[in-house]
This record gives C-alpha cells, structure tokens and sequence, in this order.
C-alpha cells in the first residue's frame, strides 16, 4: 500500500469517530458513568454541556475535560465490590474476569454517537465483559 493511500485510510477512519462540530449534553458529569463519558466525548472533539447537582464535583470534572479536550464499579455499586466472596462470585461468572468501570463504556458510546455508526439500526449492544454470552 503506497503512503498516501494509508493516509488517506487513517484520515478516513479518524473522520468516522470525529465528533467536531457536536455537542453532547452529559447529565450526571461530576462522576462515575457520567464523568467518563463527557471525559471521553471531549476527547473525540464534541463540545459540551456538563450538568449535575454536586457544584463543586462538576467543576473538577469541568476542569479535567478542559485539559484533555455487565457489572461495573461506580460509587453506587461500591458496596458490591467491597465484599471478597460477593466480589470473587461475580468476577468468576465474568468471562473477561474483571467488573467494567465507566471508562470500559466510553468507546461505545462515542462510536455511537458519531458517523461510524450511522448505518447501525436495531442492535443491542452488551458491555458486560461476556456475562450474557456465558
């Protein structure tokens, strides 16, 4: 493959997943799932609107996009986590053998949200290190 064509390529594939000229409004940004996303939708180049009720939260997140512009772990399931048997128990039915964080989902929702899957129609997609496939 000469290189201009592989340029060409990449160029195309970084348009696919480009989220220029967007805006996304992130609800619930000050952490968790939330946070991840408006992290990761900054990161593939939307512009955003960050909304939460934890003031001082937001503003730390706010702060963090500005400089990088199954089961998941989150502080509402913390509790889970913090118990070995129940932890072992869930990790062991997990084929990737780990719990997913917020950050395991953000690839998939900029693909989502961007023109890379414009021509996705009726699709469920699981995020949850194979438990439903096991």
């Amino acid at each position: 493959m000469a290189a201009g064509e592989k340029e060409k390529m990449t160029l195309a594939h970084d348009n696919l997943f480009s989220l220029n000229a967007k805006v996304s409004l992130v609800t619930g940004a000050a952490r968790g799932i939330g946070r991840s996303m408006a992290i990761g939708l900054a990161e593939a180049g939307s512009d955003l609107m960050l909304v939460d009720v934890l003031e001082d939260r937001i503003k730390q997140t706010s702060e963090e996009v500005s400089k990088k512009t199954g089961f998941f772990v989150t502080d509402l399931t913390a509790s889970v986590w913090e118990t070995k048997e129940k932890r072992e128990w869930i990790e062991s039915r997990i084929p990737l053998g780990r719990p997913g964080t917020p950050d395991d989902i953000v690839e998939t929702i900029v693909y989502l949200v961007s023109p890379a899957s414009d021509y996705l129609t009726g699709r469920v997609i699981f995020l949850d290190g194979g438990w439903m496939a096991s």
